[in-house]
């Protein structure tokens, strides 16, 4: 859940439950290579991008359960992908990805252009 947790002696008895993670595999309609880049719904939590390279079919593995989305771009803006405000402006451009425990998810995107 990305918090820390101090655990002393007088700490209660702890569970710790792992659920397996998700893959999500990316068909890129339109370019050999292309930049995924899948963010959470909640804008909470960790995100995930991946860079392919010749071929059009790729996967993203160890992806957390939850609700994300998932947008391909024709280069890494690394500048984009780390400003939640210019992240929201993609939603529209972007497609609704659930990852299921232990599942996988397949995809089509198609890649868009991002200005100079």
């Amino acid at each position: 859940m990305g918090q820390n947790v101090e655990l002393t002696r007088a700490a209660p008895p702890l569970k710790i439950v792992l659920k397996p993670a998700g893959t999500v595999v990316v068909t890129s309609e339109d370019a050999d290579t292309s930049t995924i880049v899948l963010f959470p719904q909640s804008f909470a939590g960790s995100g995930y991008s991946a860079q392919s390279g010749v071929g059009r079919t790729f996967e993203i593995t160890g992806v957390r359960p939850g609700e994300y989305y998932a947008v391909a771009m024709d280069r890494l803006d690394v500048a984009v992908i780390a400003d939640p405000v210019r992240l929201r402006a993609l939603i529209p451009r972007s497609i609704s990805v659930r990852v299921e425990s232990g599942a996988s998810v397949s995809v089509q995107l198609k890649v868009n252009h991002l200005p100079e």
